[in-house]
């Protein structure tokens, strides 16, 4: 997953491996990644995935 935007410290927007738009809780995850960085898996305690 690739970082989008950085809404807190806690949760970032990304883009999934489906390139599906996902939203990403962990903790402090704002000061571990910046914009464009990839997520490691055991950074994330939560993914929401955005339905329309």
């Amino acid at each position: 997953m690739n970082v989008t935007k950085i809404f807190n410290n806690n949760i970032v927007l990304a883009m999934d491996k489906d390139n599906k738009e996902v939203i990403v809780r962990g903790m402090a995850l704002a000061y571990k990644y910046k914009v464009g960085s990839s997520l490691r898996e055991e950074d994330v305690e939560k993914i929401y995935l955005l339905q329309q």
